[in-house]
């Protein structure tokens, strides 16, 4: 059976889609248990059941949008299969936990953690260490989160990082673009503070 998308869990740590452009001959959930094989053998990556596992020359990492408390990455996956498709590259896309269940910073960290286990386990199967940082408006904002906290960690950086409309300023402070959103007919200034209330707490 050909799959393209798939979900799945790493432990606690987060949970996330696999898109990709290639059938998905094995579940991201047991790549530490692969990653662990290929330690212990010095062989490169196979499925539990013996089978190669293609190589990629990249990952993209992706964090959808939804001001914190809405979305997911199947809701996105009408561009993320294209991107698949055209880039030829896996794609994991993050389904963090959403506001106001759960708070900053449940969403950084979980961002973190599907960082360092793509370039720690998911990497070393594909054979690349190039990861791609992609999110737009909230997820733009888990992009620079994870660089910041890389930076902090002193961790290894992102191959690259594509931030579209990033949300990155969350100050409760007047700014030229927080003022343009007072005659913003799609996305209104009250919808904005709701948003930031229910991720950052009133």
């Amino acid at each position: 059976r050909i799959k393209h998308s798939i979900r799945f869990e790493v432990g606690t740590r987060f949970n996330a889609r696999l898109i990709a452009h290639v059938n998905i001959v094995e579940s991201p959930k047991n790549f530490d248990q692969i990653r662990l094989n290929m330690q212990k053998t010095g062989k490169q990556a196979t499925t539990l059941k013996g089978k190669p596992i293609p190589k990629h020359r990249a990952i993209i990492l992706h964090f959808h949008g939804g001001g914190f408390i809405s979305m997911s990455a199947f809701a996105h996956e009408n561009y993320t299969r294209l991107w698949a498709k055209q880039c030829k590259v896996p794609i994991v896309s993050v389904n963090y936990s959403l506001a106001p269940q759960h708070q900053f910073p449940k969403a950084v960290n979980e961002a973190f953690e599907a960082y360092k286990w793509c370039r720690e386990v998911a990497g070393p199967i594909w054979g690349t260490e190039k990861i791609v940082l992609v999110g737009d408006s909230a997820g733009g904002n888990l992009v620079a989160s994870v660089a910041v906290r890389c930076l902090q960690e002193k961790f290894p950086l992102p191959f690259a990082l594509m931030p579209v409309y990033p949300a990155l300023d969350l100050r409760r402070v007047f700014s030229p673009s927080m003022l343009l959103t007072l005659n913003d007919k799609m996305i209104p200034y009250l919808f904005l503070q709701a948003c930031l209330s229910a991720y950052l707490g009133s």
